[in-house]
């Protein structure tokens, strides 16, 4: 089995969320957004508008990592959506889970990544920089 490139996944992802979201936001990785300390561009102003993609592998069967069987790893999504308002990070994540709910993203090197299933939301909080909300989806 090929070594699974959660860098390639992430950018096609990214690419998808920032059409979906058609110039009014877009996606980044968490450390691609401007004015975010540590990243890539800690003095730019963070956008209002904007969303986090997190692509990480994962084995929710816990009995199952310790038994020795071996198992097709679950690779999992987090989005997280910032926005200045409630009413924009909801329409954030509305635009998120069209861009990718049930869809296979084709990936630069062939092959596709998906159908993306949605899994779990989070409710809307707020911190010091605005709004946010997490979405999660499983895929393989």
């Amino acid at each position: 089995m090929a070594a699974v490139n959660v860098a390639e996944i992430a950018e096609a992802v990214k690419a998808a969320i920032t059409a979906a979201l058609d110039g009014w936001a877009e996606a980044f990785d968490a450390d691609e957004v401007p004015g975010v300390t540590r990243g890539d561009t800690p003095g730019a102003d963070t956008p209002q508008r904007h969303a986090t993609v997190h692509v990480l592998r994962t084995d929710l069967n816990a009995a199952r990592r310790a038994s020795g069987e071996v198992s097709i790893p679950v690779l999992s999504l987090r989005v997280v959506s910032h926005a200045e308002s409630i009413a924009n990070v909801r329409e954030i994540r509305r635009r998120v889970c069209g861009a990718l709910e049930d869809v296979a993203l084709a990936l630069p090197s062939g092959g596709t990544a998906g159908p993306f299933v949605f899994d779990l939301a989070e409710d809307e909080d707020d911190d010091d920089t605005g709004w946010f909300g997490v979405d999660h989806f499983t895929f393989a």
